[in-house]
């Protein structure tokens, strides 16, 4: 069903007549981010030694709306963003050199809104871990 005004008619039938019309309005419902995976993600320091590795994101929403991530800076420490980058599109992109060490990253997940649903931002952490 989709927002807007919503009108039901009961009608009486056999032994009961007459009928009665309810008219209401239907509003947006509120979408939910339910899960971003992975959450943590292991990579090898021999590897990133010669190049930048990356990965994908994929968040779950309660309508299936359509997602863009991005790092969030405020919550995210100087040092981790100056290795890891996160596009519109959910790829973590571990910049090449980047030192051992546990990175915990404040990734804001957006799932876009609709006439029937409202937009919802969500901040989740991935932990990416340089061995």
């Amino acid at each position: 069903m989709n927002t807007g005004k919503a009108s039901a008619t009961v009608k009486g039938t056999g032994k009961y007549f007459g009928s009665r019309s309810v008219t209401f309005n239907i509003k947006q419902a509120s979408n939910t981010i339910t899960k971003v995976t992975p959450t943590e993600k292991t990579l090898r320091r021999e590897i990133l030694e010669r190049k930048d590795l990356s990965f994908q994101l994929k968040a779950t929403d309660l309508f299936g709306a359509k997602k863009t991530f991005a790092l969030d800076k405020e919550k995210t420490k100087a040092k981790a963003q100056k290795y890891i980058k996160v596009s519109k599109i959910g790829t973590v992109i571990v910049k090449k050199g980047t030192p051992k060490g546990t990175y915990n990253e404040k990734v804001k997940v957006t799932a876009a809104g609709t006439k029937n649903y409202t937009a919802k931002t969500s901040a989740k952490t991935v932990r990416v871990i340089v061995k």
